[in-house]
């Protein structure tokens, strides 16, 4: 079921971004937060809505405005739901690299990028917890 406020399409996503940017812009004190919200709030609402193509693109464009490393994590992490596991490696191997990364995303990234070889090698990977589930979801962060 879809919601009013999440895009449609990767050209709708393409618009969310350009009116997050524009958002940005007008927001001089905290250059990117605008965006950054409206990005990360459409790309989980589209990650539970079941669309992780869609949460992929969005949750990369709020990277590619913003810089934080958990939009970036969060998109490998749709990477890997699509079945990408190759990719999703390649930007965790990325992400871990950065002195930037903050020790509670970096133990996300070092989980899922242990289940990204295992979908790599055909290993059927561990289930999460749904109290982990709730956690990530609850701290807004990093989508799985």
């Amino acid at each position: 079921m879809r919601t009013p406020s999440r895009p449609a399409s990767a050209a709708s996503a393409a618009s969310a971004a350009s009116a997050a940017s524009a958002a940005s812009a007008a927001s001089p004190r905290s250059p990117g937060n605008a965006a950054s919200t409206l990005l990360s709030h459409e790309a989980h609402t589209a990650n539970e809505a079941g669309e992780p193509a869609l949460a992929c693109e969005l949750f990369t464009a709020s990277y590619l405005l913003t810089g934080r490393l958990e939009a970036r994590v969060s998109a490998a992490n749709m990477r890997l739901k699509l079945g990408e596991a190759e990719a999703a490696l390649a930007e965790y191997a990325l992400c871990l690299s950065s002195a930037n990364l903050g020790e509670r995303t970096r133990a996300v990234v070092l989980r899922k990028r242990e289940e990204a070889e295992a979908a790599r090698l055909g290993v059927p990977g561990r289930r999460e917890s749904s109290e982990t589930l709730q956690r990530n979801a609850a701290s807004g962060r990093v989508a799985v």
